[in-house]
């Protein structure tokens, strides 16, 4: 989805969110991250962020069946059940990345991105 953003009646939101990625902080360094990158990416390439996979929905919809829940009052299971939600919230992170690598590599491949 998108984020419909405007000052003014006519406002294009994509420019307005192009330039509120600019604001963030080492974009003219180069320190902006790997989520700053793929902003920059989008930046050049609007059409194509709607193909891209879902950071939120990587992140929400990932879970590994064989986790345990925090129903157990034994802080040795809570503690269980705490370090597997983080390391589940690892391995989403590590599959968007991949999903969207994959994704930006296809575009590259075919010369359909703008640099």
């Amino acid at each position: 989805g998108g984020l419909k953003i405007g000052l003014l009646e006519g406002d294009d939101s994509f420019v307005l969110g192009a330039a509120l990625a600019r604001l963030l902080g080492g974009y003219e360094h180069g320190e902006r991250g790997v989520l700053g990158s793929v902003l920059k990416v989008l930046m050049h390439n609007p059409k194509i962020g709607q193909e891209l996979p879902s950071f939120y929905k990587s992140i929400t919809e990932y879970k590994r069946s064989d986790a345990p829940g925090l129903e157990s009052s034994m802080w040795f299971e809570k503690l269980k059940g705490v370090m597997a939600n983080a390391m589940d919230q690892t391995a989403a992170q590590v599959h968007f990345f991949q999903q969207l690598n994959r994704k930006l590599n296809e575009y590259d491949r075919v010369g359909a991105l703008r640099w």
